[in-house]
């Protein structure tokens, strides 16, 4: 999709308007996997096709030597940590930003995993999400990562770590190609719990997991939408249902945003869904080219 960002008034949710940035405006490839904002106020973005870093007027692209590696590079996760770094993780390996050389650098570790999530915790420890387990960064100045959730012997959905989310005890919601894993940390140890939350699954892999204002745990996957009550069981199931405009607009979930307002955004293969708690019902936005203020593509990837 196109970068697309929305202004919208707390009431009146059904008529969004949405502007979007693209390569006319500068940015190096329409398809935003990606966001992040650094701490003197920057918006960084990851495209199919590098980095772009944008002051609000100007876009500026980050690409590598190799032009051949950058030409497919996709940057599927950006997150500014604790102490200003950014780090960027892409289908090629995990980089952090070297301000002195206004660069990014390959880490020494992890330097060609294919990194899915770059999640950072209230703890400030620093997690990455891999099609090889999940990684823990352990030594900042070394670059060492320890891994977990990854068996080497088997070819298993299971090893590749997609969504992470933190409720208020402190326990982190872990998705993986294979459900929903519950981590904790107990005497100095991480602890891992498989929910099961469906008794036929047919879920397909974890992609998104947010928490309301309920504690609600919202799992979206690549076949529907799922929340689960805080005693991790399932309360209600949301599918899209064909002819009904107020149903959920696709089953492929790609990403779950908490709207400050308590409304929950969706975005999906097939579009935007926007989730009223206070009337049971969604609110769809679909690209139409007829209308200048609609979203620039139904492929949403990233909410920010």
């Amino acid at each position: 999709m196109c970068l697309t960002s929305c202004f919208l008034s707390r009431k009146a949710q059904h008529n969004l308007t949405f502007s979007n940035l693209t390569v006319e405006n500068g940015l190096s490839q329409n398809s935003v996997m990606s966001t992040a904002q650094d701490s003197t106020g920057l918006i960084w973005f990851g495209t199919r096709q590098g980095i772009n870093r944008y002051d609000g007027y100007h876009f500026k692209n980050y690409s590598n030597t190799d032009k051949k590696v950058d030409a497919q590079q996709e940057v599927t996760s950006l997150l500014t940590d604790y102490k200003g770094m950014l780090w960027a993780g892409t289908n090629a390996g995990l980089k952090q930003y070297n301000l002195k050389k206004d660069s990014f650098e390959k880490t020494k570790d992890l330097s060609n995993e294919l990194i899915e999530l770059l999640f950072q915790g209230k703890d400030k420890k620093l997690w990455v999400g891999t099609h090889k387990g999940l990684k823990l960064l352990v030594n900042r100045e070394e670059q060492k990562f320890k891994t977990f959730l990854f068996n080497p012997k088997l070819d298993d959905p299971s090893n590749s770590v997609y969504a992470m989310c933190e409720d208020k005890t402190g326990h982190i919601w872990v998705g993986t190609g294979g459900g929903l894993i519950l981590m904790s940390y107990q005497k100095g140890t991480f602890r891992f719990k498989k929910i099961n939350f469906l008794t036929n699954p047919k879920a397909g892999y974890i992609t998104a997991i947010a928490k309301d204002k309920h504690q609600n745990t919202w799992i979206g996957t690549s076949n529907g939408l799922y929340v689960l009550n805080n005693k991790a069981e399932l309360s209600k199931t949301f599918l899209h249902t064909e002819g009904n405009p107020m149903s959920l607009v696709h089953n492929d979930i790609r990403e779950l945003m908490l709207n400050e307002n308590g409304t929950m955004w969706i975005g999906t293969q097939n579009g935007l869904s926007i989730f009223n708690p206070s009337t049971g019902l969604f609110t769809n936005h679909q690209h139409n080219p007829e209308s200048i203020g609609s979203i620039s593509h139904n492929s949403i990837h990233h909410l920010f």
